[in-house]
């Protein structure tokens, strides 16, 4: 048969722990390892009198400020009604399963009398600012500033530098690409008069600056024209097709370079009142040509020329070198 218990039977002891019932991703836990209040008594001692009986603590009622302004509790009654029922906001608190919570009207007068009058609230959430900005060297300031970005932006990355002024030539991009895709050889100055033809008056920097943001540079490999004749590019083709036939140990490569002895650097760095000496070979200016045979394996047949190259040195150099 089932029973039922008639009256309400007390215990004698009881095991209970907050901690226990308190969940790990509960927000107080955070809350709790993030709040700092080790300096308040410091900056009440001033409002509170050396003698009478001990008032509340006030920490205990910061800590329930807290709670208040996080799960949005704004009436001072209410706040100490869920403070005395809720397990997590006693854990928070440190009130513990006995603690007794103190009275609104004690906790209103406190609120709005010493710690209006000693601007508490604020310093206590300056605190952490300045803690960061001790710990990294920074001004208070600019901990502020990083939190208010992360907050309006969610990150602290800094506004780009400049950037915001509108280009003078944006309008106009479409004539400036078509010129420069027409005649890519055009310079600025050509390009700032066909500008001015159109009644767009700009400085060669304002040229330079939009073309250097469409990713142009201003350059140029040059090509023989002879490439450009039907004749020429079918010799080219030719040697294209035969060159997989050739033994790279046999091929010879005639390359030449040249010096020219008013290269020797004129000027330099020296004392004032001092002569500076430099030194270059002796007599005229002239022109020293080196030819050689590049091969696979070897520089061969290297010849020096007492003046420029031309087509009578260029045949005695093959016929008596090679």
């Amino acid at each position: 048969m089932m029973g039922a218990r008639t009256e309400m039977q007390e215990a004698l002891f009881y095991e209970f722990s907050l901690e226990r019932h308190v969940p790990k991703d509960h927000l107080v836990r955070a809350l709790d390892r993030f709040v700092d209040l080790s300096v308040l008594r410091g900056h009440l001692r001033p409002f509170y009198s050396d003698i009478g009986r001990p008032s509340i603590d006030p920490e205990l009622m910061i800590r329930m400020l807290i709670i208040g302004y996080c799960f949005g509790i704004r009436s001072e009654r209410r706040l100490c009604d869920e403070v005395h029922l809720n397990l997590a906001y006693r854990w928070f608190c440190r009130l513990g399963l006995e603690g007794d919570v103190p009275n609104h009207s004690t906790f209103s007068k406190n609120r709005h009398g010493r710690f209006r009058q000693c601007d508490l609230l604020r310093r206590l959430f300056e605190e952490p600012c300045r803690s960061v900005a001790a710990r990294f060297g920074i001004a208070v300031s600019s901990v502020v500033k990083w939190t208010q970005r992360l907050r309006a932006t969610g990150s602290v990355a800094p506004a780009k530098m400049g950037g915001y002024r509108k280009w003078v030539l944006e309008p106009h991009r479409a004539f400036i690409v078509q010129r420069i895709a027409e005649a890519p050889q055009l310079t600025l100055h050509r390009l700032k008069d066909e500008l001015a033809a159109r009644g767009i008056v700009v400085s060669h920097d304002a040229i330079w600056r939009f073309l250097r943001r469409e990713g142009l540079r201003f350059k140029i490999t040059m090509f023989a024209l002879e490439q450009a004749r039907a004749d020429t590019a079918r010799r080219r083709q030719r040697w294209r097709s035969w060159q997989y036939r050739l033994d790279p140990q046999r091929l010879v490569f005639i390359d030449e370079t040249w010096i020219k002895t008013n290269m020797a650097p004129l000027y330099g760095w020296g004392q004032k009142g001092k002569r500076l000496k430099g030194f270059a070979p002796h007599g005229h200016w002239r022109t020293l040509t080196f030819l050689g045979a590049l091969r696979a394996d070897r520089l061969a047949a290297p010849c020096v020329f007492d003046g420029p190259i031309n087509g009578r040195t260029f045949h005695a150099y093959v016929e008596q070198m090679l």
